[in-house]
């Protein structure tokens, strides 16, 4: 079930099958219950403040929580607050777009918010390869019209970090945009990601190309 209403205001609920090893059974069970509360930021080029909560309660909550985010529960339908953050648009040359606080990655081409995705399931790399959330800030800017290029660049504690496990910071960059009726995405991440570790670089390279048929 999906909802949108004119004030910004969107929930989901997603129920599907589990089939789990050891013991083998089979059951229908609440994957993510979420309520979206977004405001967004005008097209205009000019000053504005947006921003967006996203709260997920479910069974997929439980892989997707913040190092130090209620990472510690137990009960299999969790709650997890997955985005929280807010939006400034500055009139700098073509608008400048800043993000700042927890939000869902943009590398990989599989999302946490179960309608996104093309699929029900979610493959190896939606859990290994990458972030799910990350908490900093980023700046979008665009270079060509009509959502032709896009840059952005930030930084952020690391992979699924809210306590940070070092004292060290990652960085992002990254472009994106559409073409006719491709889209493009080519992300770059690089920091520090293993606990009480400042020099052991982790660096992830990511492209993504989506026909619309």
């Amino acid at each position: 079930f999906f909802f949108q209403a004119e004030d910004g205001i969107r929930d989901y609920k997603v129920t599907g099958v589990q089939t789990c090893a050891l013991p083998i059974y089979n059951r229908i069970q609440l994957n993510q219950t979420v309520l979206r509360l977004e405001r967004a930021l005008t097209s205009e080029n000019k000053f504005d403040v947006g921003g967006l909560i996203e709260l997920t309660y479910g069974t997929d909550s439980r892989g997707i929580h913040q190092n130090g985010l209620l990472d510690k529960e137990n009960p299999e339908l969790q709650f997890d607050p997955t985005q929280f953050y807010g939006l400034v648009k500055l009139p700098v040359g073509e608008g400048l777009t800043v993000k700042f606080g927890k939000f869902a990655t943009p590398i990989g081409y599989e999302v946490i918010a179960a309608p996104y995705n093309p699929l029900f399931s979610h493959s190896y790399l939606f859990a290994w390869a990458g972030p799910f959330t990350q908490t900093g800030m980023q700046f979008d800017y665009p270079i060509l019209e009509e959502g032709k290029l896009n840059v952005y660049a930030g930084f952020n504690r690391g992979w699924d970090q809210w306590d940070d496990n070092n004292s060290s910071m990652t960085w992002a960059a990254g472009a994106y945009g559409k073409l006719d009726k491709l889209g493009y995405f080519l992300n770059f991440s690089t920091g520090p990601e293993r606990d009480h570790e400042n020099t052991d670089y982790r660096t992830l390279i990511d492209e993504i190309g989506r026909a619309h048929v």
